[in-house]
């Protein structure tokens, strides 16, 4: 659409500022044991944390596609990385559970405009046919970036401690700024808001209009939950209670962590698999609904059948395949809305994923709250039967709001 060598240029410092979200959110499953073990936080209180996150993300998510709508990716993505940036120090900081709910709050402002705005530089920068095709790119990115930073955090937590690490994040969330400062820009030929405080009032009266626009459409809210809780599973496994499955298996815990990291190397490869599957059967109904059934079949198993090291890694790892059709909402979405919209709808898509999440994550943490002497897969159960319950609704209901 616009000169193609700007065009990339910021959609690559985009894409890295979601690689560095990714990156400390996925690393968290990796470190939270360690937190645990050198603040004597339990279980239940390190899934607190974790949901918190996850919660406050898609609470931001309500504002932050249509802040990107009406004020365009700079200065809003610049100001989410040294919101990033402040949580990230403050992580380091923090000696207590309230320490580390503070932190994960300003973590998750400045993550809530990274995929999405990602996502909304591929609009702005590209023709709009390409839309889906870069959000899935950027998924791919994020994901595969994922999982080698998972890998990577397993050894370097052999050597260093877990502040250490959270600490390089912190500088490299610094040079991020400052490479955004420099180089992202808006498209000139595009009108956006000037991001004042004086504005804000407008800015914020206008993203509430175009949410209770879009929410008024059922068809949209019917794909936020099938996205929801298709991205929401993967997230509750990724993050905090798939290794610790597979550990009660008698799995060892580096062993664990490799699997769950594979499930996020599944998700780079089924995020643009599921593209091109929904273009060959011009359909992205019926490619949303093999997605949903590959989840549902690969988590049964998981969690109903005892597994070795080997099969846990397969199962994950097409568990993330499966659910790179969770990318397939954004663009069934932007189908629904107005053009002046797309943001806010991919926001609210998101942001309805990482509610779920919020919710898969913490449910089973409460469970177990409940019931001390209750089995990980005891308590992983509703997660599975979330799923297939979801799986279901769609398949008997719900193809033609996808169309």
């Amino acid at each position: 659409m616009f000169s193609s060598k700007k065009a990339w240029l910021c959609w690559t410092l985009a894409v890295s500022y979601v690689i560095l979200i990714f990156g400390f959110q996925t690393g968290y499953a990796v470190i939270n044991p360690k937190i645990s073990e050198t603040l004597g936080l339990s279980a239940t209180e390190m899934s607190l944390i974790g949901a918190t996150y996850t919660f406050f993300f898609a609470f931001f998510q309500i504002f932050s596609g249509s802040i990107l709508d009406k004020a365009g990716v700079k200065p809003a993505i610049p100001l989410a990385c040294l919101f990033l940036t402040m949580g990230l120090v403050l992580f380091v900081l923090s000696k207590s559970i309230w320490g580390f709910v503070l932190a994960q709050i300003f973590v998750a402002l400045g993550g809530s405009f990274g995929f999405i705005g990602a996502g909304f530089v591929g609009r702005i920068w590209f023709t709009k046919e390409r839309y889906g095709l870069m959000f899935s790119w950027v998924q791919f990115v994020a994901s595969v970036s994922a999982c080698l930073i998972q890998l990577v955090f397993i050894k370097v937590l052999e050597h260093l401690p877990w502040n250490d690490v959270v600490i390089g994040f912190s500088i490299l969330g610094g040079v991020m700024i400052l490479l955004m400062i420099i180089m992202l820009d808006n498209p000139k030929e595009l009108d956006f808001q000037p991001l004042r405080i004086e504005t804000a009032r407008t800015v914020i009266k206008g993203c509430i209009v175009d949410l209770l626009k879009i929410i008024r459409r059922k068809k949209v809210l019917f794909i936020m939950l099938i996205g929801a809780v298709s991205f929401g599973s993967m997230l509750s496994f990724s993050i905090v209670w798939g290794s610790r499955l597979l550990q009660s298996y008698g799995i060892g815990q580096n062993q664990a962590h490799v699997a769950v990291a594979m499930s996020w190397l599944g998700l780079a490869i089924g995020s643009p698999l599921f593209s091109y599957i929904s273009n060959s059967l011009r359909s992205n109904a019926k490619a949303l609904g093999i997605g949903l059934i590959g989840q549902t079949v690969t988590l049964a198993i998981l969690v109903c059948l005892q597994t070795n090291a080997w099969q846990s890694t397969l199962l994950l790892f097409l568990f993330g395949i499966f659910t790179g059709a969770s990318m397939l909402p954004f663009a069934i979405a932007a189908s629904l809305v107005d053009a002046n919209q797309v943001g806010t709808s991919a926001a609210l898509v998101n942001g309805s994923q990482f509610l779920f999440g919020a919710i898969l994550v913490s449910m089973p943490g409460y469970l177990l709250n409940l019931s001390p002497a209750a089995g990980m897969r005891q308590i992983l159960l509703p997660v599975f039967f979330t799923l297939l319950a979801t799986t279901s609704c769609y398949i008997l209901l719900g193809k033609k709001a996808a169309k």
